[in-house]
């Protein structure tokens, strides 16, 4: 029989009269919730107003940076016939399951389909009375949700495969309500969700943004719903830069009506402007004419909520002092720039990777190949250090990296000082993590010996050399048996995305070695 996962059906009971989570929006505590990037940067929804016509598809076009080349990226959203295109109380329903979907992947360690929840809780979380037509709108959303097309030209990004896809999706791939029939023959007792492929596989590898929702649930203007995940990418790549962004175009992603006149751009865009600024998401904003005086263009600075203090309180950990951001990320950036890559590129590099990829191990391994590449034979050292950390190459299990030799040390360390207590909670994650990444590379290993010939292996390299000598042509200076090594790390990062092996949570409940 399938399994399906969902939340304890007790919670049902223990769901309090008020709103879940008004407590800590007294206290002003967050509650995050993680969002896929892909659909919250698309505009996939759109802000609802008077007039609006859903019916028809709206597509969006984005120029991005792949590899030193410029790509158009263009995403069309196609309405179901019936229900038009998903609009921004769409998008209330859709932010309240993702805190089903976070509260899941907390207890479980990943998502898998499907995934199952009542329409009481999602009601409760959204703070909608339980009434007849709120249950009826419910079952509408999931209908939409399912029916809305997504044809994607090279903007909707695999994080597990590291690809940006050419393909037609949905968001949800199947939806069973309660009362209808499930594919064992049951009647379902609640609702049940399918997510699409590459929402699981994204929300598996972290390919997410942070939502305080309690603040997002304050927002009345569906023009400031809409801008909230917008604003989230846009400052987090800039580092809370001022962003100016043309009026035509943000237009076209948000799918509303242009204006031609500012006065009439102001009425349509200051209230929702002013609520952001409001509640912190903004610290200023102007609009403006463009230089060359063709179109209008959006000057926003961002809020608090972009501080390096809110931030790290949005992934779960408490800054230290006022003036420390994520020291890590940071390290992260000025590690690429000290290499060679821009600045804004090395944030936009680091934010499409998951938390947990050992960036400064990638970073040294790159080193320790140019090192090792013939005298004044490396051209485009930068563009090398962006293919490895974008394609998520792993350094050898053997190669012994500065923060592998530094987690030796202190779990040495912990072991003469413990005594019988137990080592610092953030060295057993490291090692957790580090002896999960051995893990990995052992099955690939063996995988690769028991089951692929010389024949097949030669086919899988092909593609990746004619890849990477396209990036990078100083490799093809190398020798065979050094550019041979490289290829067969990056096959191993493929092929450990296909093989069926242990999660993170298997693999550290079947050995026994606890985080904490």
């Amino acid at each position: 029989m399938q399994q399906f996962y969902c939340l304890d059906m007790t919670e049902k009971a223990l769901v309090p009269a008020v709103l879940p989570g008004v407590a800590e929006q007294q206290a002003g505590v967050p509650e995050v919730i993680k969002i896929e990037k892909n659909l919250n940067s698309m505009g996939f929804f759109t802000p609802s107003h008077k007039g609006l016509d859903t019916r028809r598809s709206k597509t969006v076009q984005v120029v991005r940076e792949d590899r030193g080349r410029k790509i158009q990226a263009t995403a069309t959203i196609y309405p179901s016939p019936d229900h038009g295109l998903p609009t921004t109380a769409d998008q209330d329903k859709y932010f309240a399951f993702q805190k089903i979907v976070t509260d899941l992947k907390k207890r479980l360690g990943h998502v898998a389909n499907p995934i199952g929840f009542t329409t009481y809780q999602l009601l409760k979380i959204l703070g909608m009375n339980p009434s007849g037509k709120n249950y009826e709108e419910i079952g509408l959303w999931l209908e939409r949700m399912t029916l809305t097309g997504i044809r994607s030209q090279n903007l909707v990004y695999f994080a597990g495969q590291k690809t940006w896809a050419k393909d037609v999706f949905h968001v949800f791939e199947r939806v069973v309500q309660v009362g209808q029939q499930l594919p064992d023959g049951r009647t379902a007792d609640q609702n049940y969700v399918w997510m699409s492929e590459w929402q699981l596989e994204n929300l598996n590898h972290n390919y997410v943004l942070p939502v305080d929702l309690n603040c997002y649930r304050k927002l009345r203007s569906n023009i400031s719903k809409a801008l909230v995940p917008l604003l989230q990418i846009w400052f987090y790549a800039s580092q809370r830069r001022p962003v100016e962004k043309r009026y035509s175009e943000l237009c076209q992603q948000l799918n509303i009506k242009q204006w031609e006149h500012l006065s009439k751009i102001r009425e349509n865009f200051a209230p929702a402007l002013i609520e952001l600024k409001e509640h912190q998401f903004l610290g200023d904003w102007e609009i403006s004419r463009t230089a060359d005086k063709t179109d209008f263009k959006l000057i926003l600075l961002a809020g608090e909520r972009f501080s390096r203090e809110f931030r790290l309180r949005l992934a779960g950990r408490e800054p230290r002092d006022s003036g420390v951001q994520d020291p890590r990320f940071d390290g992260q950036v000025k590690m690429l720039t000290d290499r060679g890559v821009r600045e804004d590129k090395a944030r936009q590099l680091l934010f499409d990777v998951a938390d947990d990829q050992p960036v400064e191990d990638q970073l040294e391994y790159c080193d320790h190949l140019i090192r090792s590449a013939p005298k004044g034979k490396f051209f485009n050292p930068a563009g090398f250090y962006v293919y490895m950390v974008q394609q998520n190459v792993q350094p050898p299990a053997g190669f012994e990296t500065t923060r592998r030799r530094d987690l030796r040390v202190r779990q040495e360390q912990d072991q003469m000082a413990r005594n019988g207590g137990r080592a610092e909670a953030e060295t057993r994650r490291l090692a957790a993590e580090e002896r999960y990444r051995a893990y990995q590379d052992e099955v690939v290993s063996r995988y690769m010996e028991t089951s692929m010939d010389e024949g097949e292996v030669a086919l899988r390299l092909k593609p990746l050399w004619k890849d990477l000598a396209q990036t990078c042509p100083s490799v093809e200076e190398w020798s065979e048996g050094e550019r041979r090594a490289l290829l067969v790390q990056c096959l191993k990062r493929r092929l450990a995305e296909e093989i069926p092996m242990m999660s993170m949570e298997e693999f550290l409940a079947n050995s026994q070695l606890a985080l904490f």
